[in-house]
């Protein structure tokens, strides 16, 4: 008589061990699943930064092209217009030399005279003795102009208007060719970050673009 009461006593902590560890299974698998789906939102999440990202890498790569022709030369746009230059940028750039002239006159007795050598040495001695303040931008661009005018006969170069999308520039063109110079900030954007400015070396350049140009088009 005394057997049967602890048999079932026995049952019912059996009973009550069981449904324990089926509560704690419950929970155990409630808590896997919550683990997978914050696993899944966070998969998704990644997911969708990893698109994002192999999107703007794909434009920046679809874009380049376009970035590095217009930092070697805006020569390479695709869409750009040239118009010859007007009676009031022609004043423009007489005002331009007379501004840099007048400059040499105070600080060393000189002007421009046509020679290359003596203009680009006076143009650099200006810079060197700090004649022209680095905030002095419509004085910087008056001997970028000047140094256009050194550079336009030596390859039969003209001004002209260059316009796109950035909007209008004036400029040195090879007749006839899509081939642009840009000597009006060529001493501006240096002298204005307060870098050193080689007169000489911006001349040589110039040309040396010019000379690989004519020589490629020779080849065509």
């Amino acid at each position: 008589m005394v057997l049967v009461p602890l048999y079932q006593n026995k049952v019912k902590s059996t009973k009550k061990t069981l449904r324990c560890d089926n509560a704690m299974d419950f929970q155990q698998v409630t808590l896997g699943r919550q683990t997978m789906r914050v696993e899944n939102v966070f998969a998704k999440r990644n997911y969708h930064r990893c698109l994002r990202s192999i999107g703007i890498i794909l434009c920046w790569l679809t874009c380049w092209p376009a970035a590095a022709a217009d930092s070697t030369g805006r020569s390479m746009s695709e869409t750009y217009q040239v118009r010859e230059f007007r009676h009031i940028d022609r004043e423009y750039v007489g005002q331009a030399l007379e501004r840099v002239n007048q400059l040499a006159g105070e600080r060393f007795g000189e002007r421009l005279s046509g020679s290359p050598e003596r203009d680009i040495a006076l143009l650099q001695r200006l810079l060197d003795a700090r004649a022209v303040p680095f905030d002095d931008l419509q004085l910087l661009q008056s001997m970028g102009i000047a140094l256009g005018e050194i550079i336009r006969p030596q390859r039969n170069l003209i001004w002209v208007r260059y316009i796109d999308g950035k909007g209008a520039s004036r400029a040195l063109q090879l007749k006839r060719e899509p081939l642009f110079i840009y000597p009006v900030t060529a001493i501006s954007r240096r002298a204005a970050v307060g870098a050193p400015v080689d007169v000489e070396a911006i001349y040589k350049r110039a040309l040396d673009r010019v000379d690989e140009h004519i020589e490629e088009q020779r080849y065509r």
